[in-house]
């Protein structure tokens, strides 16, 4: 590695007599009106950087869905500048080894690593590693389970209206619950929540709104492993009081009409419940 110095050069500018003696200073000539001038010397600086391997700077993208374009630029720094390549990469990933630009079009869903090299001959080289989660396309919506008992006490579903290729909270499943089968579950008189991500597994610290007579509350999910749900609310007014939905900006399916009560009594405060699922899906295109 060459060590940073500053070379200063010292270059003769001239004005009046090149190639000669020097004029004197201020010398008159048979014009009255030229001056020689003196000699000028200035001074030329010139900076040559240090060489230094490479370092990769860029944080890596690493989501994706079926069908569409997948594109992230790796920025490295280094003198000279570095070229990239790809050590490990799915089938028909590639990289431009000037500007770093990956490109790729995944077929299938899946997580996928992928490992960046940036070398410019100054060792060691930069390598970048990191797994890519691929979501379907959202052609194929999940399957949602609608407790039919639902529409008997009153529960209605407000679907969420997501752009062609957005993603949203969909209801998965929902359930309600009588006494028997609350007090089961325990506690007796709660709404149940729980919210996936795309491949299924717990999503925790996402909000969930539970509205009520224009107010409404905020509950977060947990890990909770083992458990039968990530959040729970506690009903304490009859059906149709309560509605709930997860709330963290993504658009989200909406469950109303949610209280106390029974089927044979709706109208009585009698400790039955609700199981409500939603996971992350990308809306159709």
């Amino acid at each position: 590695m060459w060590p940073l110095w500053i070379a200063a050069l010292l270059f003769s500018i001239t004005l009046g007599l090149i190639g000669g003696q020097p004029a004197p200073a201020l010398a008159e000539s048979d014009d009255a009106d030229t001056l020689f001038l003196p000699r000028v010397v200035l001074p030329y600086i010139v900076v040559l950087r240090e060489s230094a391997p490479p370092v990769i700077t860029s944080t890596p993208i690493t989501t994706a869905v079926v069908g569409l374009p997948y594109t992230y630029t790796v920025q490295a720094s280094g003198n000279p500048a570095p070229a990239f390549s790809l050590e490990s990469a799915p089938q028909g990933m590639t990289i431009d080894a000037d500007s770093g630009l990956i490109q790729w079009t995944p077929a299938e869903t899946g997580s996928y690593t992928v490992a960046v090299r940036a070398a410019n001959g100054i060792g060691p080289d930069a390598q970048q590693t990191y797994a890519i989660q691929v979501a379907p396309d959202g052609s194929q919506l999940p399957e949602r389970i609608w407790d039919p008992r639902l529409d008997q006490r009153g529960a209605t579903l407000v679907e969420a209206l997501p752009a062609p290729g957005q993603g949203y909270w969909r209801l998965v499943e929902a359930r309600w619950l009588d006494e028997a089968e609350a007090d089961a579950c325990g506690p007796d008189h709660h709404i149940l929540m729980d919210v996936l991500d795309d491949t299924g597994e717990r999503v925790v610290g996402l909000p969930i709104r539970i509205g009520w007579f224009g107010d409404y509350a905020t509950v977060y999910t947990q890990a909770k492993p083992g458990e039968l749900a990530a959040a729970d609310y506690p009903m304490v007014h009859v059906a149709p009081t309560y509605n709930a939905r997860p709330n963290d900006g993504a658009p989200a399916d909406r469950v109303d009409g949610l209280g106390l009560g029974s089927i044979e009594a709706p109208g009585q405060t009698i400790h039955t419940g609700y199981i409500l699922i939603w996971r992350w899906t990308i809306a159709p295109r």
